[in-house]
Formats: structure tokens, C-alpha cells, sequence
């Protein structure tokens, strides 16, 4: 079952939040699409089929649905909360390059990227105007889509089985973020040096890089919404202590998370 709530209606930018039961495990029937959506990821994880290529996607992803592109969507580990980006022609245009992206491929979006969407959600929940929710918008999808986001090679660039490699590695990590490439290697049963060289093209990533990304994005979300202890998250997504933790989220967003704390809960956010 799918429930959806529009957060933004304009006749450039529309931005809904989907939520789904995840209640069917298997294949869904074959969907359409409407117009240009960029489709991220806030919570959970499902299997996507588009184009005839397979993909895994999780809050650390985003890919795109053309307007009568076809796709079939699977929930092997549950429910899932997306955000869907409606964008007309026009807005589709203001964004150099996205005429030449894939809806077969996904787009790995980094920790600014992830704190944006948080923010964007956020602002709307405080009631922020619509024209600071549009401008939000549009910079969020243009930093996914034209410089952030670093497409996964699919389709002839990469085998079916180091793709699917990738994939089952990337499962894993969101399951488990603690876990050591040499525990990662032993789970998938492939040698660490394989399974490093194989992630890597795929993603483009390093897979301590990805794993990085996966912690900084847990930190951003128990800020957003948890009264939690910055010390007591620390210690619960498992960094060495909280400086740790404050450097390694400066390093992705530019900001420790005692002041992301102050960005995401005083008035007059901007």
C-alpha cells in the first residue's frame, strides 16, 4: 500500500513524499511514469527494474523516472519513504546535462547532498515559503544530478556479476556500517582485493568511502529526529568518540553536528 502527501505544488516543482507498506516482497506489476522525477531515498530500502537492469536503493541513492519510462519495484526487506522531485520541461532545462541521463542508473549522492534533502524536508515542515522551497528544490536536484552525484556504470560497462556484487556489498553496509572489508569479503565469499577493485568501478567509491557516507548520513538523520546526545550517537553508530564523529561529519558537510543541531531546530533557517 502507498500513501502520498505533497509537500510542494508549483507548475515547475512538485515534491511529494511516498510512503510504502513494502507488503509485496516479489516484483510489482510493471508501472509508467508521468513526467521527470528524481526519485531520493529517506528511509528504508527496495529493488528497482528499469531499462532491464536491476539496482538496489537506499537513503544513500537517487535515480530518475522519464516521463512513460516503464520499471517494476520489489521490497525484500520492507517498507520504504522516498521523495519524489516533479520537474516540468522548463525546469528540467535550467539543469545543464540532465537531457543525457539514464533512468538504468542510480546516483550516489554524498553527505551534503543527503543534509539538503533533510533540510528541504524540514523547511517545509516549519512552514517555510514556497519560493525558498523551490529554490531548495531545484539546488538540491541539480547538485545530485550535474556534480555530486557519480552515476553507477550498468548495462555493457560492467558485467551483470561484479554488478550484482556491488550490490549485494552495498546491502550489506546499510545492514551492517561497522562491518570490515575483511569481514565484508568473507560474508560475500570473494577475496578483499576483489571486492575492493569490483566496488570501486561500479560506484566509483571506495568501499570505506562508502561506509563513511552511510555513518555521516546516520548522524544527520538522529539529529533531524532525535533528542539524542551528540556523545550518545557517537557511541551508538560506533565512531571512536565524539570528536571523531564531529570531524567526520565537518568533513562531509561543512558543519560539526552541534551546529547542525542549531541549523535544523532554531527559527529563521535559510
Amino acid at each position: 500500500m502507498i500513501s502520498a502527501l505533497p509537500l510542494l505544488e508549483t507548475p515547475d516543482v512538485r515534491v511529494t513524499v511516498f510512503e510504502c507498506s513494502g507488503s509485496h516482497r516479489g516484483w510489482s506489476p510493471e508501472e509508467d511514469t508521468a513526467e521527470f522525477t528524481l526519485m531520493l531515498v529517506q528511509e528504508g530500502s527496495f529493488r528497482r527494474l528499469a531499462e532491464g537492469v536491476e539496482m538496489f536503493a537506499d537513503g544513500l541513492t537517487a535515480y530518475l523516472e522519464r516521463a512513460g519510462s516503464i520499471q517494476r519495484i520489489a521490497h525484500p526487506c520492507g517498507g520504504d519513504v522516498c521523495t519524489a522531485i516533479g520537474l516540468s520541461e522548463h525546469a528540467v532545462e535550467s539543469v545543464a546535462g540532465l537531457q543525457n541521463l539514464r533512468t538504468d542508473a542510480l546516483f550516489h549522492i554524498d553527505t551534503a547532498a543527503h543534509l539538503e534533502h533533510r533540510l528541504l524536508i524540514n523547511r517545509q515542515r516549519v512552514g517555510a515559503h514556497d519560493e525558498e522551497l523551490v529554490e531548495r528544490t531545484l539546488l538540491l536536484a541539480g547538485r545530485v544530478l550535474s556534480s555530486l552525484g557519480s552515476p553507477t556504470h550498468s548495462g555493457p560497462a560492467v558485467r551483470a556479476s561484479r554488478r550484482h556484487l556491488a550490490e549485494r556489498t552495498r546491502e550489506a553496509l546499510r545492514e551492517a556500517p561497522r562491518l570490515s572489508v575483511r569481514e565484508l569479503a568473507a560474508s560475500l565469499d570473494v577475496s578483499m582485493y576483489h571486492l575492493c577493485r569490483v566496488f570501486k568501478e561500479a560506484t566509483g567509491m571506495t568501499v570505506a568511502g562508502y561506509r563513511s557516507r552511510i555513518r555521516a548520513s546516520m548522524v544527520v538523520d538522529g539529529i533531524m529526529s532525535e533528542d539524542t546526545s551528540l556523545s550518545g550517537l557517537a557511541a551508538e553508530i560506533g565512531f571512536a568518540d565524539q570528536p571523531h564523529m564531529n570531524r567526520t561529519i565537518r568533513r562531509h558537510t561543512g558543519f560539526t553536528p552541534g551546529q547542525l543541531r542549531a541549523i535544523t531546530s532554531g527559527p529563521g533557517t535559510s
